[in-house]
């Protein structure tokens, strides 16, 4: 161990003495006792600065377990958000294909009832009898009538859920078709 000045109250008598004797006197020092408490100091400073250094140790693992702890809940509300947002979307989505399935209904609804409103104007007496009273037609001549033969199948096309079929049209009806209107 070095030997060191020490500079020590005494604070009983209300004097300092710093090592160095200006009178003419010696001071009466018990130096053990002095490095005693010289030595006490110093770990008990030691000591305050270890406990210092644990204390910011803790602050700093606090203050990152902190910011974790922020993270976590922003990535937990953040999750959450997208989770409302999903759900809201596909209710959203649940609510518009109800909508077209009732439109749907209901166009087909009106489409059966068009279909029987036109069965029921075909009924040739009815149409000659509106052609005659309601537009003022006339009982065609006999040169103005033309015969052409039509095959059982029907070129009107309505819509059927069931049928997936393309309808095929057969091209050599269609042309004498035409060919007969233009001659009239």
């Amino acid at each position: 161990m070095r030997e060191r000045e020490i500079a020590y109250t005494d604070f009983s008598e209300r004097k300092k003495y710093s090592g160095y004797n200006t009178g003419t006197a010696a001071y009466d020092i018990n130096f053990e006792k002095r490095i005693q408490e010289e030595n006490k100091r110093i770990l008990m400073e030691e000591r305050r600065k270890k406990r210092i250094k644990m204390e910011r140790a803790e602050a700093r693992l606090n203050a990152k377990q902190l910011v974790m702890l922020a993270a976590s809940a922003v990535i937990f509300c953040a999750g959450c958000i997208v989770s409302i947002i999903g759900v809201s979307s596909v209710a959203e989505m649940r609510y518009s294909i109800q909508q077209l399935r009732n439109d749907l209904s209901t166009i087909q609804n009106e489409n059966i009832v068009l279909s029987s409103e036109i069965s029921d104007t075909i009924n040739l007496e009815y149409i000659e009898d509106r052609a005659i009273n309601e537009l003022g037609m006339t009982e065609p001549q006999s040169y103005q009538i033309r015969t052409i033969t039509v095959p059982e199948q029907s070129y009107t096309v309505q819509y059927d859920d069931d049928s997936q079929d393309n309808v095929k049209v057969d091209a050599e009806l269609v042309k004498e078709f035409f060919s007969n209107v233009r001659k009239d």
